[in-house]
């Protein structure tokens, strides 16, 4: 189950350069904080697939040592992210910074 901790702040995104309407623009970039009661595990990790499959842009997660394919479930949970943890999200494409608003929400926000 996914949890935002009220203490410090959930997220922190940052883009970086032209907007992605632009010809050429460069990737995007956020970061989020895993606010989560446990650390990156399968059901976690599903729900950011899921965000990251409904858009066209193609949407990388790092963590210090480690990058996934979001779109790639075995990756995001071979990504062994722990809670507190720093992820960064890249994206490159026509929705980047949209799927990057939806993927830093779904790892900050918490699920029923």
């Amino acid at each position: 189950m996914l949890s935002a901790s009220s203490d410090s702040p959930a997220q922190t995104v940052q883009t970086q350069a032209a907007g992605p309407d632009e010809p050429g623009s460069p990737p995007v970039q956020a970061t989020a904080t895993v606010t989560l009661t446990e650390d990156l595990h399968a059901r976690p990790a599903a729900t950011l697939v899921r965000a990251a499959a409904r858009f066209t842009a193609t949407v990388t997660i790092a963590t210090p040592t480690r990058q996934a394919d979001a779109r790639s479930m075995l990756a995001v949970i071979a990504l062994t992210a722990v809670k507190g943890q720093t992820i960064t999200f890249h994206a490159d494409g026509p929705d980047a910074e949209p799927a990057l608003a939806a993927l830093t929400a779904a790892l900050t926000t918490p699920q029923e």
